[in-house]
């Protein structure tokens, strides 16, 4: 877990007169809501884990320090699912002598995470399992089926007393008997011809049972032979359906707190200068089955740190939205899908300096 604690003070004798940005002074604290974490395929042996809070300070560039002085502190994940409970949060108290309201939090498993990027949660103490008692499975039903066919088991009931039915193939047919006396003889056989077509290699196949039967044939493909004289033209067909276009527009989107993006139509590539904070509205395509890919060009202006909101229906990656906030001119990338029933998004570049 990492982070950095600003805070915003009068500006002081620099060039610009924007506020300036200095250190906070204090501690954030991490208190596990489970009072322990039980591992039981924990190796070599199942191990109960007890987490305690952890108090982190600040250093004087305002980030999170662990008790060695290291950035950033390691903290038990949450939703590991080897660990009952599991799903559970921490809460998170920030002391920097002002009053806060604490927050809870989920940990994921796995990589580093920015408590600036964190969404708060309801608090939980995550979701306990119990061992139930054993099953008792009894035989049921058992059938035949033709022979070379797979085999198949299903289950019926409920734990803890289900029955096994199943459907088993029969054996290969045994050899021949005795020959027996030679019956009356049948209808004469119809053979008739079906298709034939070229090819590679010549063939013939008979399809159908007696008395009716058809007969297939492939005929080796002869050399070219001359060309014909050229026929009268033919009348002409009827008009096809209008292609998808073969380019997405390039717009240049209008600055301010809040920016409509119109992909009803068709996909689109939005350029937009972020001279405010700007949430961004989108358009619900049509249900014509198409998709719509946007792709939005984010340039800070000459003060940077302008931040994003899309719309909360949008799907990002882990649930966890991008809200930029680049330098002064940097430019961000943001990509667009609308797959016919949500818009999903991602981010294709963070920061790029403009030439």
């Amino acid at each position: 877990m990492t982070g950095r604690f600003l805070q915003a003070v009068a500006d002081g004798a620099d060039l610009d007169s924007n506020p300036d940005g200095t250190p906070v002074t204090g501690f954030v604290t991490f208190t596990p809501s489970p009072t322990y974490v039980r591992y039981p395929v924990a190796t070599p042996d199942p191990a109960t884990i007890v987490p305690q809070a952890i108090t982190c300070p600040i250093d004087q560039d305002g980030y999170l320090l662990d008790a060695q002085g290291n950035q950033g502190v390691m903290l038990v994940a949450t939703d590991d699912p080897d660990g009952n409970p599991v799903d559970w949060t921490y809460e998170v108290r920030l002391d920097f002598g002002v009053l806060i309201d604490p927050f809870h939090i989920n940990v994921p498993a796995g990589g580093e995470v920015d408590l600036t990027t964190l969404i708060p949660v309801s608090e939980s103490d995550g979701v306990q399992t119990i061992q139930g008692p054993a099953n008792v499975l009894s035989i049921g039903d058992v059938a035949t089926s033709a022979p070379g066919t797979p085999a198949a088991v299903s289950v019926e009931g409920e734990t803890p007393n289900q029955t096994l039915n199943f459907t088993l193939p029969r054996g290969q047919e045994g050899p021949p008997g005795t020959d027996g006396r030679d019956g009356s003889p049948g209808p004469a056989n119809v053979l008739s011809i079906g298709t034939v077509a070229s090819g590679t290699e010549p063939s013939a196949t008979i399809t159908g049972t007696s008395p009716s039967q058809t007969l297939n044939l492939v005929f080796e493909k002869g050399d070219t032979g001359a060309t014909g004289p050229q026929g009268p033209e033919g009348p002409a067909g009827p008009a096809g359906e209008d292609g998808a276009p073969a380019e997405r527009p390039v717009v240049d989107l209008p600055s301010g707190s809040t920016v409509n993006v119109d992909a009803s139509t068709t996909g689109l590539v939005g350029r937009v200068t972020l001279a405010v904070d700007t949430t961004f509205t989108l358009t619900t395509p049509p249900s014509d089955g198409r998709e719509r890919v946007v792709t939005l060009v984010l340039t800070q202006d000459a003060t940077g740190g302008r931040t994003i909101a899309l719309p909360a229906s949008v799907l990002w990656a882990q649930g966890v939205p991008y809200t930029s906030g680049a330098p002064a001119g940097a430019v961000d990338v943001l990509h667009l899908l609308w797959d016919g029933a949500v818009w999903m998004a991602a981010v294709g570049a963070v920061g790029m300096a403009t030439a």
